[in-house]
């Protein structure tokens, strides 16, 4: 059986495919960053716990920044609505 390489797995089945101790920045740099669903961003962002302080800090800080459009949503609806 041949196998697959990380090259031809979407960038969701790859994210999916490395265990949390073999994680890189360069991983999120190629999977999570391209990405277009902002919810499957964050949840694989909040699924991960590392032992690398930096790289803990890349997954929490994406997961955020990916979450902003939500809120600034949320805000507009709150600032239109009659209170």
């Amino acid at each position: 059986m041949a196998s697959t390489s990380s090259t031809t797995l979407t960038p969701y089945a790859r994210w999916n495919s490395i265990p949390d101790d073999e994680l890189t920045l360069n991983d999120i740099q190629e999977c999570l960053i391209p990405a277009s669903d902002d919810l499957w961003v964050v949840a694989a962002c909040a699924d991960r716990l590392v032992n690398d302080l930096t790289l803990q800090q890349a997954l929490l800080d994406l997961g955020l920044k990916r979450t902003e459009a939500a809120v600034e949503r949320s805000r507009s609806v709150w600032d239109k609505s009659p209170n």
